[in-house]
Order: C-alpha cells, then structure tokens, then sequence
C-alpha cells in the first residue's frame, strides 16, 4: 500500500480508539482521557509529516527557492538589517562581498544578537561565516532533512560559486502547504 494512503488509514484507527479511550477515560479514569488526547495529537502530527515527506520527496530545491532576495554586505549594521525586516517579507540574509557569498545572517541569529548588541554592531561580528549550501536540483527532501538535522533554518542555494536563491524550512512550508496540493 502507498505510505500516504496507510498512513492516513492507521491515522483514522487510532484517532477513532483516542475518541473512545477519552470518552472511556472520562467517565472511568481521567488519565485514560489525558493519554487519549496524547494519542490523538500524535496522530495528527504523524499525519502531517507524512504528508509534507510526501509532497516534497521528488521536488527540486528551485521550484521553492526564494530567487528574490536581498543580499547585504559584512559592513551592514545590525539597525539597517531591522529596518529592511520591518519594511519587507525577507527575514533571512545572504552576506555577499564582491560576487562571492561570505556567509548568512538568518533570522534566529538576528534576533539573538539584539540582545547581546548594539544596533551599530556590523553584521560582519555576528553573520555566519561557515554554512551548508544547497544546490538548485538537490532534492527539496533532502535540503529539508539537511536542515532538520543541523537545526538551520535557511540555507543558500549556489550553483557552484554563484548565489540563486534561499530556501528556509518556512517556505518549504508554504510550498507543501499552497503548492503541494495541485500535485
């Protein structure tokens, strides 16, 4: 059987047994009614991870990538980086000095250094220097296990020494979730 189609099946079944067991467990013993609610969030969860490995298992990297995105260079202030979040959608930066990618600033970074710096701080002192890159047509999957495994949240996308775009775990998202389901 399909993974998605089993899954989804053996999600039913025990989302059907949480609905009993918490009925049950309400009338008998209200830990069988808090495990069942366990029972049925875990299920859900399972659920929408499989669906989302689904969705994603033979898609390229660039049908997801950001392509417009604004770089910023070491020299940039911390305050200038705050602005730009403020004014537009891009939360992630590509550092780049001349044509050459020296490193990213994502936005966990940004927000942990406000509270260690000043907003003269130049992004040069907190940027990432050392990073894991993608390429256009590596699998979306694998940029996403990539990522999950390293705990990143944004990872460049290079063709070779060439910066293309980046692709973050939100717009993996919003691709499983807007684009995912016309296929």
């Amino acid at each position: 059987m399909e993974l998605l189609k089993a899954t989804r099946i053996a999600v039913g079944i025990g989302e059907i047994f949480a609905i009993f067991l918490f009925f049950y467990g309400l009338f008998f013993n209200p830990w069988l009614a808090l495990i069942a609610i366990f029972i049925y969030l875990g299920a859900e969860g399972e659920k929408r991870t499989t669906e989302l490995k689904v969705t994603i298992a033979d898609v390229p990297v660039k049908a997801a990538m950001l392509t417009e995105v604004e770089s910023i260079t070491s020299e940039t202030t911390l305050g200038q980086v705050l602005e730009r979040m403020c004014h537009k959608l891009q939360q992630d930066f590509p550092i780049i000095e001349g044509n050459k990618v020296s490193g990213i600033l994502s936005h966990e970074k940004i927000f942990s250094a406000l509270h260690y710096h000043s907003k003269d701080t130049r992004i040069g002192e907190i940027m990432s220097r050392e990073f894991i890159s993608t390429s256009e047509d590596a699998l979306l999957s694998e940029a996403f296990k990539r990522m999950t495994s390293e705990k990143l949240s944004v990872l460049p996308v290079m063709q070779g020494e060439i910066f293309k775009g980046l692709i973050s775990l939100e717009q993996i998202g919003k691709y499983h979730m807007l684009c995912g389901l016309s296929r």
